[in-house]
C-alpha cells in the first residue's frame, strides 16, 4: 500500500512537501519563541500613561470612555479603604475555610472552584450570607452605570446581574487565557480590595476590541495596575485576561456582571472559546510587536 502511494510522487512534489513542512516547522518554532518572550513577566509593557487616560470622573464620562475604548476606571466611584479592607478580610476568611476543608464544588454551593492553577472562583449568586453583605451595596452604586450602558432608565426584566464572584489568585498562579466575558453586549465591574501592582497579576485589556473583535489602529494593551478601592469597568466583549501572580500575597477581588437575560454569558460554544484564546493571543502579539517597532 505504501509503495502504491509513493510510486506516484515526483521530485517536484517531494520538494514542495519538504518546503511546506519546513515552513510549518519554522513558523511553529518562531511563534512559540515569540510567545515565550512576550509572556515573560519582565517583558510586560508599561501602560501607566494609557491607563491614566481611561480615568472617569462621572457616570456620563465613564460611558463615553467605555463606548470609545471599551473600558475605564471609575475614579468617582472609588470604595473607601476601610470598606475594601473589610470586604477583603471577609473573602479571605471564606477562602481560608475552603482551604482547610476543600469541598468539591459539586458537593455544595459554598465551595470555591479551581479554574486554573492557583486560581479560584466562588459564585456569589444565591448565597444568602454573601448577598446580604455584598450584592445590594454593589448594585446600588453600579446599577446606574449599567442602566446608562444599556440605555435604559432603570434595570428592567430584560437585564439582570448575571454573575457575582470572589476571585482569588494565589502566588504562582499562571496567566489566564485571553477571552471575552460575553460575545453579546454586557458590562463587567472589577473591584480592587487591595493595591494591585504589576507583580500581583492585574487584569490586562486590549482596548477597542469590543465591536469588531479585532485590534484597530487605536487599540492599546492596558494593565490594570490600580489602587485599593478602584473599580475597573469594561464592556464584556473586550479582549482581556488576568496576569500571573508573581508576588507572595493572595490577590482577592470582587467581580460583578450585567447582561441581557436572553444573551447570558459566555455567548459562544466550546470551539468558539478555543478559537477566542488563539485570536486574543494573536491580537496581543500583534500589538506587542507593533509597539516595539514604533
Amino acid at each position: 500500500m505504501w509503495r502504491f502511494f509513493t510510486s506516484r510522487s515526483t521530485p517536484t512534489s517531494d520538494k514542495i512537501l519538504a518546503v511546506s513542512l519546513s515552513a510549518i516547522g519554522i513558523t511553529s518554532i518562531g511563534y512559540t519563541a515569540l510567545s515565550v518572550y512576550i509572556e515573560n513577566p519582565n517583558n510586560i509593557p508599561d501602560t501607566s500613561i494609557a491607563l491614566k487616560n481611561l480615568e472617569a470622573h462621572s457616570n456620563e464620562e465613564a460611558i463615553q470612555l467605555v463606548n470609545k475604548y471599551g473600558a475605564c476606571v471609575l475614579s468617582h466611584k472609588k470604595m473607601s479603604n476601610d470598606l475594601a479592607s473589610e470586604w477583603r478580610e471577609t473573602c479571605r476568611k471564606q477562602f481560608r475555610r475552603y482551604e482547610l476543608n476543600p469541598t468539591p464544588s459539586w458537593m455544595g454551593d459554598q465551595s470555591f472552584k479551581p479554574v486554573l492553577k492557583n486560581r479560584f472562583h466562588m459564585n456569589l449568586m444565591n448565597k444568602e450570607e454573601m448577598i446580604v453583605q455584598f450584592i445590594p451595596t454593589l448594585t446600588a452604586e453600579l446599577q446606574p452605570l449599567a442602566d446608562l450602558y444599556f440605555q435604559k432608565e432603570s434595570i428592567d426584566s430584560n437585564i439582570e446581574v448575571s454573575d457575582a464572584q470572589i476571585v482569588i489568585s494565589k502566588p504562582k498562579s499562571k496567566n489566564q487565557f485571553w477571552h471575552k466575558d460575553n460575545t453579546r453586549p454586557g458590562v463587567t465591574f472589577h473591584l480592587m480590595l487591595q493595591d494591585v501592582p504589576l507583580d500581583l497579576g492585574p487584569s490586562q485589556l486590549i482596548t477597542n476590541t469590543q465591536i469588531d473583535n479585532s485590534a484597530t489602529e487605536q487599540s492599546q494593551v492596558i494593565n490594570g495596575v490600580l489602587k485599593k478601592g478602584d473599580i475597573l469597568f469594561y464592556d464584556s466583549r473586550l479582549w482581556h485576561r488576568t496576569l500571573r501572580n508573581n508576588s507572595e500575597e493572595d490577590k482577592i477581588e470582587l467581580v460583578l456582571r450585567y447582561d441581557y437575560k436572553k444573551t447570558p454569558p459566555p455567548g459562544e460554544s466550546v470551539f468558539g472559546a478555543i478559537w477566542g484564546r488563539m485570536k486574543g493571543q494573536a491580537e496581543y502579539s500583534y500589538l506587542y510587536i507593533k509597539n516595539k517597532i514604533n
